[in-house]
C-alpha cells in the first residue's frame, strides 16, 4: 500500500466565486465546467450532458481542466470519482472536486477509479468526513488515503472485469427499462378495450 500523495498529484479544482466576471469586469471569458451532477452513483465513467457555464473575469490556468487519463474526485458527500477516458471539451474544474494525476508507471487510472468507488474507499471517506451542513472531506486526507497496489498486469486484469460487470449492468437496465415499458403499455392496451 502506498498513499495516495506519493503515486499521484492531487489539484484542488479552482474557487469559483473569487473570480467570477462582473458586469464591471474589463474583460471576460466563458469557460465549460464539470458539474458535480456528472458524478454516476454506480461506475466510473461522466454522466454527459451535466456541463455548466462560467464566467471568470481572468484566464485560467490549464491545471484546472480535466485531461484524458485524470481522475476527479467529488468532495461533497456523496463523495465518488470519475475516470476521464477522452478529453472531455476542455471542463473546469470548480474547488469542490480534485483533480488526481496519476504517475502511469505505478498505478492506472481506471483501477484508481475503480478503487476509489469501492465500498473499501468508501468506508474510508465515511470515518473522514467532516461538517454537518454540507459534509465534506479534506483534501489532506485524501493525499494520506492508503492506495493497495497490485501489478500494472493486476490492476489491467482487474478493470477488464469491471468494465465486464459496467457492460452487464447497463445492459440489464436497459432490459429492465423497456419491460417497465411493455407493462404500461399492455397496461394502457387492456384499459383501451374496456
Amino acid at each position: 500500500m502506498q498513499k495516495l500523495q506519493d503515486i499521484a498529484h492531487l489539484q484542488v479544482g479552482f474557487t469559483l466565486a473569487r473570480n467570477k466576471a462582473t458586469p464591471s469586469s474589463l474583460q471576460s471569458y466563458s469557460y465549460q465546467i464539470l458539474s458535480m451532477n456528472a458524478f454516476p452513483s454506480d461506475g466510473i465513467q461522466m454522466i454527459s450532458g451535466h456541463e455548466g457555464l462560467y464566467v471568470c473575469s481572468e484566464k485560467i490556468s490549464e491545471n484546472y481542466f480535466i485531461k484524458k487519463g485524470d481522475v476527479v474526485i467529488r468532495l461533497r458527500d456523496p463523495i465518488g470519482c470519475i475516470y476521464v477516458s477522452k478529453d472531455e471539451q476542455k471542463l473546469l474544474v470548480s474547488s469542490l472536486a480534485v483533480i488526481v494525476r496519476i504517475e502511469k508507471s505505478k498505478i492506472l487510472g481506471e483501477y484508481l477509479a475503480y478503487y476509489l468507488n469501492s465500498s473499501l474507499a468508501q468506508s474510508y471517506f465515511q470515518t473522514k468526513i467532516r461538517g454537518t451542513t454540507i459534509p465534506m472531506i479534506r483534501v489532506a486526507d485524501i493525499k494520506q488515503m492508503p492506495i493497495p497496489l497490485p501489478s500494472l498486469k493486476k490492476q489491467s486484469q482487474m478493470i477488464a472485469l469491471m468494465q465486464e460487470g459496467d457492460r452487464e449492468i447497463s445492459f440489464l437496465n436497459e432490459l429492465i427499462e423497456q419491460k417497465r415499458m411493455l407493462k404500461h403499455q399492455f397496461f394502457k392496451s387492456l384499459i383501451t378495450k374496456e
